[in-house]
Formats: C-alpha cells, structure tokens, sequence
C-alpha cells in the first residue's frame, strides 16, 4: 500500500499542472459523430478527466463546451473503460481555469 502511494505521488509530482477536482455535465463531439453528454470529474490547465457511456474514438479528437467559453479541442491521451484523460491543443489561461472553477461544482 505504501509503495502504492509512493508511486502516485511521483506521479502527481511529474504533473504540468495541479488538477482540481470536478463534477459537471459536458457536452462532447467527435467529427463524423453525434455530439453526446461527458462527466467531467479534474480540469486542469492542460487538460481533463471526463466520464462517458458513450464511445469515444480515442484516435479522433474531441470536442468539448463549458460555461461562458467557446468550444475547446482536445486529445485522448488515455482511456479506461468509461473514463477518459485528454490533454487540450491549447491549454486554458490560468485566468480561464478560475473563471471555469467558479462556474463548476467543485467535488468534495
């Protein structure tokens, strides 16, 4: 179990930016695809964590629309069973990630 955490911590450590945990409904599309619905569970500035039933192509990017922004690009860089970690094209001003963090439900 420590070594567990030994190694989750180092992992987190190598992170580019700190992740802040989330819970909010987003709406996702892929190019060829339906748009569907997305749990978006951490956000950070390079990127997030979503949740969906729906099937992601993990080769093709992703779409997503939040509150009070246009629509952001992304790509799957990891994906496990419904969940999916993606890296976004342009990563969010930190001033966008606070105005984003005000809008969601924080998790807790």
């Amino acid at each position: 179990m420590l070594q567990q955490q030994k190694e989750h911590q180092s992992y987190d450590e190598c992170r580019s930016s700190v992740r802040e945990q989330v819970h909010a409904e987003i709406l996702v599309h892929q190019s060829g695809g339906k748009s569907f619905r997305g749990i978006l569970s951490d956000l950070s500035t390079t990127g997030f964590k979503m949740s969906s039933i729906s099937g992601v192509d993990a080769s093709r990017p992703v779409f997503i629309r939040m509150p009070g922004l246009p629509i952001l690009s992304a790509n799957v860089r990891w994906e496990g069973f419904s969940d999916y970690g993606c890296q976004f094209n342009v990563p969010l001003a930190p001033h966008v990630m606070q105005h984003l963090l005000t809008r969601l439900q924080i998790a807790g």
